[in-house]
């Protein structure tokens, strides 16, 4: 296979080859990847630095270059030429909804290739605390072919150095809530664990195993999900994670695992927030039938958000629904949105369900 894409830093190409090393879930290498001579940005951007005291969240996952592609034929060769590579994960935006959209302090742990580093400018200026490392070697790519019912991707995960995750890794101390964003990057994967552990009786510990949850060891799942105070899953991850557990439904699942919230999100159906097989439902409130790309994020973030207030569930579940409902109203990852008007969507939808 071989796909090539546009970039401001040239061009380049998918090449499947032998799996690269110490990543061995991966079959690709980039090939000229951001081309251009290297500048050293260190004297703008300080490697982890914050305010004063640790921020309320801290968020860890990887950061991704995407080149999405949302218009293909049956049959037909994909063709990423000219597309302009933007920056994306889900780090990226549950801390954009926390820092920018609900006013709270959040970090985002990470690290990327150094001459991309001046793309998280603007996560800054939005207030979102960088503690990303720069490194001098490719940021994460991810190639995604998008239509209305089905993606199919290739992720192409960077070569990191074994400091790098263990500076990640420790970097989450002194917040009050943890979120553990699906990895591609095993060496992060299995350090979950210990951050996980560690963190339970300091921080309100949320995983989010995204589209690595079929990459994670299951005895790692268990150690994670087991020490974890809330496991958001959307429909498909529901699925593996009942598959790899044999039980028969999300309900069976939070009572395997009884000791933590797991929630599932089910797109228009809404979502499910289950505390040992009992089951609060959370209608959505999007009004349109579609997928939409970052809508899990932004109910991430929203019921984060509203449980550190101390909201009940069914509250904080409706929350986090009005503003997912944005992100799919909008078309948008990252919309801009303010809690007073997601407040009155959740009053509005009431209102309208009530009459």
């Amino acid at each position: 296979m071989k796909s090539s894409c546009g970039s401001p830093h040239g061009s380049f190409q998918l090449t499947k080859i032998r799996p690269v090393e110490d990543e061995t879930e991966s079959e690709y290498l980039v090939n000229d990847l951001l081309l251009g001579p290297m500048r050293d940005f260190s004297s703008r951007f300080r490697r982890g630095r914050r305010s004063s005291g640790p921020a309320e969240f801290a968020v860890i996952g990887d950061l991704m270059l995407e080149c999405i592609n949302g218009e293909v034929e049956p049959g037909k060769d994909v063709n990423y030429g000219g597309r302009e590579l933007t920056l994306g994960g889900h780090v990226l935006n549950v801390t954009w909804h926390l820092t920018r959209n609900l006013g709270r302090r959040s970090a985002l742990i990470s690290f990327i290739d150094k001459r991309d580093y001046p793309r998280l400018k603007k996560y800054k200026d939005a207030g979102i605390e960088l503690m990303v490392i720069p490194q001098s070697v490719a940021t994460d790519l991810l190639a995604l072919v998008m239509t209305n019912d089905k993606y199919l991707g290739v992720y192409i995960p960077a070569r990191v150095p074994e400091s790098t995750y263990e500076d990640i890794l420790g970097r989450w101390r002194g917040s009050k809530c943890i979120v553990l964003n699906g990895s591609r990057h095993g060496r992060l994967r299995s350090g979950f664990v210990d951050v996980a552990s560690s963190a339970n009786d300091k921080a309100v510990v949320a995983f989010n195993p995204a589209y690595a949850v079929s990459e994670y060891e299951t005895n790692d799942l268990i150690s994670i999900i087991e020490a974890s105070h809330f496991t958001i899953l959307n429909k498909l991850e529901t699925e593996v994670l009942c598959d790899r557990f044999q039980v028969h439904d999300a309900e069976e699942l939070s009572k395997r695992f009884d000791q933590t919230c797991i929630v599932t999100t089910r797109e228009h159906d809404g979502a499910e927030i289950y505390r040992a097989g009992h089951a609060t439902h959370i209608e959505s409130m999007s009004g349109v039938v579609k997928n939409a790309l970052g809508a899990g994020d932004a109910f991430l973030a929203g019921l984060l958000a509203e449980k550190l207030n101390d909201r009940s569930d069914e509250d904080a579940g409706d929350f986090a629904a009005a503003l997912a409902a944005r992100v799919v109203r909008s078309g948008l990852m990252r919309p801009e949105v303010t809690q007073d008007e997601v407040r009155e969507h959740v009053m509005r939808h009431k209102e309208g369900r009530d009459r």
